[in-house]
């Protein structure tokens, strides 16, 4: 009769399979803290992601798919900012293509982006509010080239550059023909004024001065900034 078969040793216990807790195996916050950060890790990578697929789609003139993504890409990892500058980056293309009214959306979503950044709880710091300064400057720079109608949501460009770099005469030109367009005369009139006080010598904030003078029925001051105006102008 053949000897008895040895019995198999008992079989070790498995390892926990990768992102399962056992209280077991390690310290239970040790776990916590290593499946935090692969999550942290995978959510980067796919938010990344989506803002390399938005930037394809933009490229390629898909601008409904190219936002889908980079919203889905803000909310995942909050990377607004990687969005802005690929928004700025789409706005270029299409102002170098001359096509400065799709130039100048794209620069709309790229200021939008950077206020979801600031609204994220960190604000923004001195080289944010330069970049969305420079994004909204673009912008005006690209309405000046449109032939037809200042687009809608550029007063918010407009209004950041104001903010982000006050010492810029022309932006609060721009500001103040903003509000003589939509008559508020007492506001586009500061506005101007604010220019005059950086640059004495623009001509265009004391010939939009007069103009809203006149537009408030304040005849002899408005001549008055006609008249300098004019001496500036020459």
């Amino acid at each position: 009769m053949p000897p008895a078969a040895t019995p198999a040793p008992a079989a070790a216990a498995a390892a926990p399979a990768a992102g399962i807790l056992c209280p077991e195996a390690a310290p239970f916050e040790e776990q916590l803290l290593g499946i935090e950060e692969e999550d942290r890790k995978a959510r980067a990578e796919c938010a990344r992601a989506y803002v390399g697929c938005g930037r394809r789609h933009g490229e390629s003139g898909r601008a409904g798919e190219a936002l889908e993504c980079f919203e889905r890409a803000g909310r995942l990892h909050g990377v607004w900012t990687a969005c802005a500058q690929e928004c700025r980056a789409l706005a270029g293309r299409h102002r170098a293509g001359g096509r400065p009214a799709d130039a100048v959306a794209w620069y709309g979503k790229a200021v939008e982006y950077l206020d979801r950044e600031a609204a994220g709880g960190r604000g923004l710091d001195k080289k944010g509010a330069r970049r969305r300064a420079r994004l909204a400057s673009e912008c005006i720079a690209c309405w000046d080239a449109l032939a037809a109608g200042r687009p809608a949501g550029i007063e918010g460009a407009y209004a950041a550059a104001a903010a982000a770099d006050p010492a810029r005469a022309r932006t609060h030109v721009q500001m103040g023909d903003i509000c003589r367009e939509r008559g508020v005369l007492a506001e586009a009139a500061a506005c101007y004024d604010r220019a005059l006080k950086i640059d004495p010598g623009c001509a265009q904030a004391a010939l939009g001065a007069g103009a809203a003078l006149e537009g408030a029925g304040e005849w002899a001051a408005a001549a008055a900034r006609y008249g300098a105006a004019a001496l500036r102008g020459s």
